[in-house]
């Protein structure tokens, strides 16, 4: 029996059959794709040195920023990107740089229910994934 290894790639994802569970490799290693709903962002923001508003009025423009991008996608099983929010964040004047700590990866949903066998249609349930204003945590620098 021969094995081969290679490097896992960011958004690769295995299923580890001795715990039953899916892995992905996100940009701090293996997690478990578990997220609770509302989906809860965490963002570090880095304000540019020029910005003259509060760091109050910062956060309050990222979170509206986020909401009026996204809202419009809300819904069951939707794909949501990392760098489709860091984008968006990077964007508000008064921003310079983020880091996104949460969701650790990219959500997405890549199976077909017409190949899922029984047991798995049995544990399937469709997610409604959404965020708002109170669930985006924000720490200005």
């Amino acid at each position: 029996m021969i094995f081969v290894y290679a490097a896992p790639k960011t958004e690769q994802m295995v299923y580890v059959t001795s715990k039953g569970k899916k892995y992905i490799m996100s940009d701090v290693g293996w997690i478990v794709p578990e997220y609770q709903i509302p989906l809860q962002l965490e963002i570090d923001v880095f304000k540019n040195d020029t910005y003259t508003g509060s760091r109050a009025e910062l956060a309050t423009s990222i979170r509206e920023s986020l909401i009026e991008n996204f809202s419009s996608r809300f819904g069951i099983n939707i794909e949501l990107y990392r760098s489709e929010l860091i984008d968006v964040i990077q964007e508000v004047e008064g921003v310079d740089h983020c880091r996104l700590i949460r969701p650790e990866s990219s959500i997405f949903f890549n199976f077909n229910l017409d190949t899922l066998e029984q047991d798995e249609l049995l544990e399937y349930g469709p997610e409604y994934v959404y965020f708002d204003t109170d669930s985006i945590t924000i720490r200005i620098y």
